[in-house]
């Protein structure tokens, strides 16, 4: 969703996090940007499940497709003449990579995982499937990530508060503020700045004599 393709709703309501709905095609506007609203969080939850994901199956697949290609007759390493230590040393240096440019840089760039993945083919041909994996994760969280990114209400994506306040009802309050007369309060009669008041102490004379 893209704030071109609301007609109510403004960049002040999405800043405020409020909307005073008065039509129902407002309403109904305002309504949909919140689900919208909800599905995107969903979708950041999803990412960051997607992170983890990654994180755990290298941490708990390396070891044991360590162990297991170590079994087998002959790994890369082992053919190119390299130690056995070398087996060992891969995932120190594979570990360094991926915590320095996926958590600290947060690069999600499928290129740059798969160079790091690769590092452990040597060590057991096995590790080429998780290599994949790794590239094909790494991929779909930045396709994610970016759409997140261009969608309106990014990062927080917080519903919209609706009120129903009229502006009718603003106009009939205001015009009543202004109409109203404060009585004077050293004075407890009802009669006030009118014609009456001004009957002077002459004229009520006029009216006795009568």
């Amino acid at each position: 969703m893209d704030l071109s393709d609301l007609r109510y709703i403004t960049q002040d309501n999405i800043d405020e996090a409020h909307i005073n709905i008065t039509s129902p095609d407002m309403y109904a506007e305002a309504r949909e940007y919140n689900i919208h609203m909800l599905r995107m969080r969903r979708k950041k939850f999803i990412l960051l499940c997607d992170f983890w994901v990654m994180f755990l199956m290298n941490l708990l697949l390396m070891p044991v497709i360590l162990l297991y290609s170590l079994e087998l007759p002959f790994t890369l390493l082992m053919s190119a003449g390299a130690p056995l230590w070398m087996h060992f040393v891969l995932p120190i240096v594979f570990w360094l990579l991926y915590a320095y440019f996926i958590f600290f840089r947060k690069m999600l760039d499928w290129r740059v995982t798969l160079l790091i993945s690769a590092l452990m083919i040597p060590a057991g041909i096995l590790f080429a499937v998780t290599a994949g994996v790794n590239t094909f994760i790494t991929w779909y969280m930045r396709k994610t990530k970016t759409r997140i990114e261009n969608d309106v209400g990014y990062p927080e994506f917080t519903e919209l508060r609706t009120t129903y306040i009229r502006e009718e009802t603003e106009k009939q309050q205001s015009l009543y503020a202004k109409g109203y007369v404060k009585p004077p309060e050293d004075d407890g009669s009802l009669l006030f700045n009118n014609d009456i008041s001004g009957i002077n102490d002459a004229g009520m004379n006029d009216i006795n004599e009568l």
